[in-house]
């Protein structure tokens, strides 16, 4: 008679107490779109001394709602609000790839969230496809002359606080929880740069 793993039965206990924690939250009828808040998150630089691209001072935050209640549940806060500095030796020229590895904690262990809606670990073939095909920047990025269109020059650039609005999702109580990732941009085979995260969603 074949017996589990000790790891296996954790991983499979853990899954299914994810699933029963989503089957419970529709039939209470607690799916109504919220958005998503970031309780904590920290940064590290997880690239190496010959990445041509350096980021650093990275801030990334969820607004606080105006009435200062701390209710998760109201529309007035949850927009994103972000900050840092970039600094890059190269021109950056399309494609640029993005990998992103991500994890979360259940049961005491780590397991990879999968690619779903663009959320997880997810790859992205070129980011320079996700500017506006129009040629439209928000004016908080005009403003401190910070491209939104490839090919990026090489040089210095800057983001003081910058909030853009997100949209609410069914899914915000399932995603709560704790996690941590990392993102490695790369051209061809070469890396750029390399940002690693831990962080709590709720």
């Amino acid at each position: 008679m074949r017996t589990l793993s000790r790891s296996c039965f954790r991983t499979s206990l853990a899954f299914y107490i994810v699933l029963l924690l989503v089957v419970r939250t529709a039939s209470a009828g607690f799916l109504s779109k919220r958005k998503v808040r970031i309780k904590t998150i920290k940064f590290a630089d997880c690239g190496t001394s010959k990445d041509p691209v350096k980021i650093s001072d990275l801030f990334v935050a969820t607004s606080v709602s105006p009435k200062g209640d701390g209710d998760i549940n109201n529309d007035l806060g949850g927009d994103l609000v972000v900050a840092g500095k970039a600094f890059s030796k190269m021109e950056l020229k399309p494609p640029i790839r993005a990998e992103v590895h991500m994890q979360r904690r259940m049961l005491g262990i780590w397991m990879r969230v999968f690619c779903i809606r663009q959320f997880g670990s997810c790859d992205f073939e070129d980011l320079c496809s996700l500017a506006p095909s129009n040629g439209y920047c928000p004016p908080i990025l005009e403003e401190h002359d910070v491209p939104c269109n490839c090919p990026i020059l090489p040089g210095n650039y800057s983001l003081p606080d910058a909030q853009f609005r997100v949209d609410g999702t069914r899914w915000a109580g399932v995603m709560a929880g704790t996690y941590r990732g990392s993102v490695r941009f790369k051209s061809g085979d070469k890396q750029l740069a390399c940002i690693a995260a831990n962080f709590e969603l709720e």
